[in-house]
This record gives structure tokens, C-alpha cells and sequence, in this order.
């Protein structure tokens, strides 16, 4: 039988081309795992990422995402793009919908006019500490936040879009982050600018007596809405500020985004259908 999905450009823009999502259903006799896997061999292209949908309640979906190197934890522009399916042409929703996450967290999707929008949930408190401090060191950043624990984010505040532009992501920088992901971002008004990246590892390579990966790789993510929270906070934008993203990477991204009372975070954004198989 073959399975069902859309391809969606999420993060579109009069500056960006935004980033590749799928969307499909996944049966409860189907594997995520299997299926993500078949689905990126055989007919995904290899920068996409795969949200894998299953019914919960009514307006209620479990969601797994996947991308060509395996399972992500959270992921917002394939939660943009599970909005686009649910709410755009299937009709499958009228009101916000709720996914739920194998970790647990529950993101709030929905339709606004032209554009679709998402809730993120409460990353907690920002932090200041020492892996963080080195980074920010070594790359001449002016502040720093890390938030999410261990395998969460760490952001950089610079000093410019010059900077920013200029960031580069030497692996022997990135082994400062261990297991989170690095975000450096400059302000310019009501705008930000940000560069996003994570590191691959292989526990295979761990160096016995420093612990440091003897290779990383680094990838540089095209477009990425689960930053939003920790650039509103490493600004210190007030809750109900709106601001306007933009990503600074090879595809780009943008997207409009604030700070709830409640700690969760406002997305809007554009998702373009791109085909359907």
C-alpha cells in the first residue's frame, strides 16, 4: 500500500525559501521508526523533516518527527506543517489542534487568515553557566542564555548582522555545547536575526579521557521555529511584544513571533503546499 503524505515549504518569505516538511498519517500497526526510515530511502528528499500524525482524541493528535538522521525531540516547522495538513485543505480541523509529542510536551497549532500559527511550551527558566560563558567567549558574543537542560539550547547574543553573518561553526567550537543545540542572534529594533546549529555525534568516538567527540558533525538548520522562545528571552523581549524573525541561513526563514503571560510562545508563519504524492 503506499503511504500518503504532503510536502509543505514552511518559513516562506519575500526573503527566505523557508524549510521542507512532510506530513503523513501513521497507522498504529505502522513503526515511526520503520516507516520515517522507508519514506527518507525511498522518496523524501534528505533536508526534509517528517512529521508522523496519529488520531488521540477529537482535535487531538500523538506526533512523532523525524528527520534524515533520525527522531527530534521537538520540532516547529514540522508542527507548522501538521497545521497546514490539519487545518488547510483536509479540513480535518476546525478549531486549534493539539500535538502531543513522545517526550511528552503539547504544542497548539492553528489557522490565522493567510497564515498558520503555533504554541510552544514553557522551555523554563534561562540560565547562565559555564559552557555557555566559554562560548560566548570564544565567539565574541555579548550575552548568553541556556535553556532546556543538557540537550537544550544555547544562544549568543552579538553585535551585529555583519557578525552574525560572518559566525563560524569550527567543531572545535561546537564541542562546547555537548549535547545542545547553538543559537546566535543579533537585535536590530522589532527584528531578529539568527543562525541555528546542532552537532552530530557517534558515542563510538568519545575520547576516553576527555570525553570531547574526536569528529562532530555540524549541521546548520535552514529554518527553525523551536528557537523562537530562546530568542525572545536572550533579548529580553516583554511578554505580548511582537517581533520578526528572520534566519540567516542558505534556504532562510521567517516568521513573526511573542512571549505569552504564560510562558508559552505565539508562532505565526507561512506554509506553502508544495505537492502531494
Amino acid at each position: 500500500m503506499t503511504q500518503t503524505f504532503f510536502i509543505y515549504r514552511v518559513f516562506s518569505g519575500p526573503q527566505a525559501n523557508g524549510n521542507i516538511a512532510a506530513v503523513s498519517f501513521c497507522s498504529q500497526q505502522q513503526d515511526p521508526r520503520s516507516l520515517s526510515k522507508e519514506l527518507f530511502v525511498n522518496r523524501l528528499p534528505n533536508n526534509a523533516v517528517l512529521s508522523l500524525l496519529s488520531p488521540r482524541t477529537a482535535g487531538e493528535f500523538y506526533v512523532r518527527w523525524f528527520d534524515y538522521h533520525g527522531d527530534i525531540q521537538r520540532c516547529g516547522h514540522g508542527a507548522f506543517a501538521a497545521a497546514a495538513y490539519l487545518h488547510g485543505h483536509n479540513k480535518l480541523v476546525e478549531t486549534t489542534a493539539v500535538l502531543h509529542s513522545h517526550v511528552g510536551e503539547r504544542f497548539y497549532v492553528g489557522a490565522d487568515g493567510s497564515e498558520y500559527t503555533l504554541t510552544l511550551p514553557d522551555y523554563g527558566t534561562p540560565i547562565q553557566n559555564e559552557r555557555g560563558q566559554i562560548l560566548a567567549s570564544l565567539c565574541g558574543a555579548t550575552d548568553m542564555i541556556s535553556l532546556g537542560g543538557e540537550a537544550g539550547y544555547i544562544a549568543l547574543k552579538l553585535g551585529s548582522v555583519a557578525q552574525l553573518a560572518r559566525f563560524n561553526p569550527h567543531p572545535h567550537i561546537m564541542q562546547h555545547c555537548e549535547n545542545a543545540s547553538l543559537i546566535v542572534a543579533t537585535q536590530d529594533k522589532n527584528h531578529i536575526y539568527f543562525r541555528y546549529f546542532r552537532c552530530l555525534r557517534d558515542p563510538s568516538h568519545l575520547s576516553n579521557k576527555s570525553k570531547i567527540p574526536l569528529q562532530i558533525d555540524v549541521i546548520e538548520d535552514s529554518a527553525t521555529g523551536s528557537a523562537a522562545p530562546c530568542l525572545l528571552l536572550l533579548f529580553s523581549i516583554p511578554s505580548g511584544q511582537k517581533m520578526s524573525v528572520q534566519q540567516l541561513s542558505g534556504r532562510g526563514g521567517e516568521y513573526r513571533c511573542q512571549l505569552n503571560p504564560d510562558h508559552t510562545t505565539l508562532i505565526s508563519a507561512r506554509v506553502q503546499l508544495i505537492k502531494h504524492n
